[in-house]
């Protein structure tokens, strides 16, 4: 198996969700060299739950192309969410 095929079964296993709103610069990073940044009606993987500093509960979220790299990180609230 090489590493493409790893990469896609493990991004098969993750919790996807769609983002229901734009995510602001300053909650993301861009992991990948075509700067693809988050929009309305993306499907993410979910990693981590936590909450921010008021106590609002949020979830990185992981954009993985096809072949399951990760085209951006962000960090986002529950309720920019919808399964």
């Amino acid at each position: 198996m090489n590493v493409t095929s790893e990469l896609e079964m493990e991004s098969q296993n993750f919790i996807k969700a769609t983002l229901i709103s734009s995510i602001p610069q300053d909650r993301y990073r861009l992991e990948a060299p075509n700067k693809i940044t988050p929009n309305k009606g993306d499907v993410v993987c979910l990693d981590q739950a936590f909450t921010n500093t008021t106590g609002e509960p949020m979830v990185l979220v992981y954009c993985l192309n096809t072949h399951g790299v990760i085209l951006y990180e962000a960090r986002v609230y529950e309720s920019e969410l919808s399964n």
